[in-house]
Formats: C-alpha cells, structure tokens, sequence
C-alpha cells in the first residue's frame, strides 16, 4: 500500500537538530546541501537505519519505522547507496533480484510475473545485455544503474538516492530523468527522495527541494526557488 512518510522532531546527535516534514505520495524531493551539512544520516534515519540513536518519530502510513523489522521496512522503503560492496561474484540479474526479498524471502511465489517485471525494467535502463555479468566487475555506472533499477523491483512506497547517479553518464541520466517523468504523469504514487551533487539533475526530477546546513532544513519549497542562486545562497553564503 502506498502511503505518505511524516518525520516528527528528528534528531540524531550531534547531526541532526529537530527536523519535521512529510512526504507525501507521488513526490519527487531533491536534498542539497555542503559537505557534512547531515544529507545521507538524514536518509538513512527515514530508511529506518539510525533507530538506536536518533530521537524523534519516523512514520510511513501512520507505523513507526523504528518498531518494524528490517524486512517489513523494505517493503515501504528502499535506499540505494552510491554503490555495494561484494565478496562473491553475483551477477547483475541476482542482485536486482535480490530487490524481492522484502515481498518473497524465497524468490519463489509469483516467480513468472516478477521475472517478468525485472526483465521490463532491465531493458527500460539499458542493462539488459549486462544481466549475466558479474555485479563487481561492471563499471561504476552500470552498477548504480544496476542498484536503482534493484530499488524499483523492490516496489517499495518511498525510494532513497543518496549520490546513486555519481558515475552514471549522460545519456543514461537522461534515461532516467525520461522514466521519472513518466512515473510521475502516470500517477503510480511511489514518492522518490534525492541526494545529488548534480543541480541540473534534480532541477529534472523534483519539484520540491530541501536545503541543508549544519543539520538543518535551511529551505523547504518549491525546486526552482530552492536551486535558484538566491536559495542556494542559504547553505552557500559566497555564491
């Protein structure tokens, strides 16, 4: 069930100061902000990654994410680092596959329609040819192409980038920012949140931006008023 993500005086010393928001179904979010300004701990806290230090609520649907266990989170949310670190030789197509577990501990139930799903969003992103590669030996960009299209298969209500497009090129950016505003115009529900360095980017994919510094939401508005240089200006006093 798709659902919105309220965050009630978040906290989490000595990084984050009493953040409250919500995130409502369908929305896309960019989150820009310095170095250490407490962008990736504030994703991992709505991920459900941080309970046992951080203060304040995290709720997906009116549920406390720090009263789930790992496996009933992944089914509301996902978060997709900038990249996985392996020690067996994976391929491609078992680590997307791996998106399942939350829904299917056993990969096995339903199995003709999700390899069907999973087989639509690895040609939508171009990775097809790839499927029977090992994850590890794959470029920087293949592989964080490799972890978003693992976070789409996960069918989650709410799904994290933190620097998930770092490596990737141009034209798969430009893939994606096509898929994105499709999901949107399609109204799916699914809601998407952004950690970025690239501005342009997210100037492509969100309509609501939030602007960090020293652990604090300095903007919380609309992504043209947010990107602009006088928003910017908020967490970059020299631009």
């Amino acid at each position: 069930m798709l659902m919105s993500v309220e965050v009630l005086g978040l906290s989490l010393h000595p990084i984050l100061h009493n953040i409250s928001l919500e995130i409502e179904r369908g929305e896309s979010i960019a989150i820009v902000g310095p170095n250490g300004a407490g962008k990736t701990s504030f994703l991992k806290c709505l991920a459900g990654l941080q309970t046992q230090t951080q203060e304040g609520l995290v709720r997906a649907g009116g549920m406390d994410l720090g009263r789930l266990d790992s496996r009933k989170r992944a089914q509301k949310i996902a978060y997709v680092s900038e990249d996985l670190a392996l020690e067996f030789d994976w391929t491609l197509e078992e680590i997307v596959s791996m998106g399942r577990y939350a829904h299917d501990p056993l990969w096995g139930r339903n199995a003709a329609m999700n390899r069907e799903r999973m087989g639509t969003l690895i040609e939508t992103f171009g990775i097809a040819s790839l499927r029977n590669h090992p994850f590890r030996r794959l470029s920087g960009g293949e592989r964080q192409m490799g972890l978003i299209v693992r976070a789409l298969y996960q069918n989650a209500s709410l799904i994290l980038f933190d620097e998930t497009t770092s490596k990737i090129d141009l034209e798969r950016k430009r893939m994606l920012v096509r898929w994105f505003r499709a999901e949107h115009e399609r109204k799916s529900g699914v809601s998407f949140v952004w950690v970025d360095h690239d501005l342009g980017f997210l100037s492509e994919v969100s309509r609501r931006t939030l602007l960090m510094r020293s652990g604090k939401i300095a903007f919380d508005g609309p992504t043209e008023k947010g990107l602009a240089k006088e928003g910017l200006r908020l967490i970059y006093p020299s631009l």
